[in-house]
């Protein structure tokens, strides 16, 4: 199967090993900055945040990461209010690195 599920947004490592993760973003207006996060478990392990106050559509934020996954452990990105989830908007991919 697929580790990767559209619907829920959720990476499931197939495999244990080292991986790599990227999240890029951008505000849905010009009073905004992005803000969003990769999430493993319960934890940020990646963060995109900026101050408030007058940010605009081509500020784009992003984030990578490497880490470790076992088998089963589950990664996603999340986003706050002003994220633009549009064409060209927002990107979350990731790859392994090295499998254990």
């Amino acid at each position: 199967g697929n580790p990767y599920s559209a619907s829920t947004g959720t990476f499931t490592a197939p495999v244990a090993g080292l991986y790599y993760f990227m999240l890029s973003t951008r505000p849905i207006d010009d009073d905004h900055y992005p803000d969003a996060a990769i999430r493993k478990g319960g934890s940020y392990i990646c963060h995109i945040n900026a101050p408030s106050g007058g940010g605009g559509q081509g500020d784009i934020g992003s984030c990578s990461v490497v880490t470790h996954l076992s088998v089963g452990e589950e990664v996603w990105a999340i986003g706050g209010s002003y994220i633009y989830t549009g064409s060209y908007g927002t990107s979350f991919s990731g790859f392994l690195v090295n499998a254990d």
